[in-house]
């Protein structure tokens, strides 16, 4: 895992929280209900995984569970297309 890095945050503000994801140093944002919309705005993939999610996060299955929905959420094509520009915006 050569490059990867890893930054866990407890506590951030809306804004702060917008800041960090708009400076492009996030791939995904793993939380609660309070930051989905910061990465909604920031156009980032967003897991929930607070405590009323509807599966378990615990043990070896939970951390096979966990990467398998991290690796869908960065690899949905979704992404793709909510960072391409506007049609208006390329002139068509």
């Amino acid at each position: 895992m050569a490059g990867v890095k890893i930054r866990m945050i407890q506590k951030l503000g809306d804004g702060e929280l917008e800041s960090l994801l708009r400076s492009g140093k996030a791939d995904i944002v793993l939380g609660g209900g309070g930051a989905l919309y910061s990465a909604r705005r920031a156009r980032i993939p967003w897991l929930e995984i607070n405590h009323d999610r509807s599966h378990a996060l615990c043990g070896y299955e939970g951390v096979l569970t966990l990467l398998e929905q991290i690796g869908r959420a960065i690899a949905s094509p979704l992404w793709a297309e909510v960072r391409r520009p506007a049609p208006w915006q390329d002139g068509l």
